[in-house]
């Protein structure tokens, strides 16, 4: 079968439970997937969900575009700063599950770093958990259960993956990082772009890790850097090399004013300190910060 390779990173007995249910299409309506990594979990969610709503025809499409948050039945929720607040979910997650499915037989929500939802966000869940609409399915990764509350958890089919030693240079883990940073491009998310290498500390070997954390963060650094290199010349000259120009088009009206050669340089001078060991993290905020004031001076001057 097509999918005898995949879901290899849960360890084994939950890895048969799941395949069971598949199998057997008796699916739960609630599932916790925990792992050290983020980067890990979302990708194994990936595939689950791909599995259950694709054939061995249309797997691999299905697949990609579930990963780069491009398919009309799954939605994916973030903390907003720290948590997951409760109108996050009461705004949109109802609605979204009751509605039919335009492409699949089933609907999914998930929620990210779930160890970040409130209190009161997990109880106006636990609504949703304990009467799911017909065919939806809630999904959340978290890299704990501490901070998952007891009601949540007596509801919801646990899925432990493996613990990962994962280092940056896996092609699998690389692909990953490529196919999140350019959908985060394309959506013109720019403190998602430049926050998600410090999220990939969570993929570091624990041996290594600070090893790790660069690695991840100078891959993610040298891709914005080289895209917006390309989105400058495009700006500026109308040719571009990797992508197609309307995608191009599109970009400059949604980040159009983030392409200047000053914030090629900061990126470019963050991704110098990075290398010569500066803090990972104090390095990515404050290039963060000094590109929101770059934004924030474009913005006043042309308001001139």
């Amino acid at each position: 079968m097509y999918f005898e390779g995949l879901l290899t990173d849960i360890i084994d007995s939950d890895r048969k439970m799941l395949m069971s249910m598949m199998t057997s299409e008796k699916l739960s309506h609630a599932y916790l997937f925990v792992s050290d990594s983020a980067i890990n979990a979302e990708n194994v969610c990936a595939e689950f969900l791909g599995m259950i709503m694709s054939d061995e025809n249309s797997f691999e499409n299905i697949l990609t575009r579930i990963r780069n948050h491009n398919h009309t039945d799954v939605m994916h929720i973030y903390p907003d700063g720290s948590t997951v607040k409760i109108k996050q979910l009461r705004n949109v997650v109802p609605e979204f599950l009751q509605s039919s499915p335009t492409e699949a037989s089933n609907r999914a929500v998930i929620i990210h770093e779930a160890e970040k939802m409130t209190d009161e966000s997990q109880n106006f869940l636990l609504k949703t958990i304990e009467e799911p609409p017909k065919g939806a399915i809630m999904i959340l990764l978290s890299d704990s259960v501490e901070n998952i509350l007891p009601t949540i958890m007596s509801r919801v089919t646990k899925i432990t993956l493996k613990s990962t030693s994962h280092s940056v240079d896996d092609p699998q883990i690389r692909k990953f990082i490529a196919e999140r940073m350019e959908k985060l491009i394309l959506e013109g998310s720019i403190e998602g772009i430049f926050s998600t290498a410090v999220a990939l500390t969570n993929s570091a070997d624990e041996n290594d890790k600070n090893k790790s954390q660069k690695d991840a963060a100078l891959i993610n650094l040298e891709y914005v850097y080289a895209f917006f290199t390309q989105l400058l010349l495009f700006k500026t000259t109308g040719r571009t090399r990797e992508y197609t120009k309307e995608d191009f088009g599109i970009l400059t009206g949604k980040i159009g004013h983030l392409c200047n050669l000053n914030i090629i340089d900061i990126i470019e001078d963050t991704i110098t300190r990075v290398a010569h060991n500066a803090s990972v993290r104090l390095a990515l905020e404050s290039m963060l910060i000094r590109i929101l004031e770059e934004c924030n001076a474009e913005n006043s001057w042309n308001k001139i």
